[in-house]
């Protein structure tokens, strides 16, 4: 995850490594739109499964369950309103503790 701009908005991109799944998650504050620049993902929201392709978007509003997953990598770019650090429930508890969970890129520019 590359974070561009963190103000009001929010900019980042997601890498997504073939056969990769992020874990359903919420968020109570944060609303999102996801982007899909390369690549696909099976898209869940709220236990419904959908296929997001290449130029195709989802928004996410606040305290939507949601998790993705790529079998072939994709790159997605994700535009939101700020993204705060105590604000990423996961629904599996043991995530929430793992403090080592995201590899994250600082000062990319």
């Amino acid at each position: 995850m590359i974070t561009v701009v963190n103000r009001q908005y929010c900019k980042k991109y997601i890498i997504m490594l073939p056969g990769q799944d992020h874990p359903d998650m919420y968020h109570k504050i944060k609303d999102e739109t996801f982007f899909v620049l390369s690549g696909e993902i099976s898209l869940r929201l709220n236990g419904e499964v959908g296929l997001l392709k290449e130029g195709e978007t989802a928004p996410i509003p606040p305290m939507t369950v949601h998790g993705f997953k790529s079998n072939q990598g994709a790159i997605i770019e994700e535009v939101s309103t700020s993204h705060a650090s105590n604000d990423s429930f996961y629904i599996d508890e043991k995530i929430n503790s793992n403090t080592n969970r995201k590899t994250i890129v600082h000062y990319w520019l």
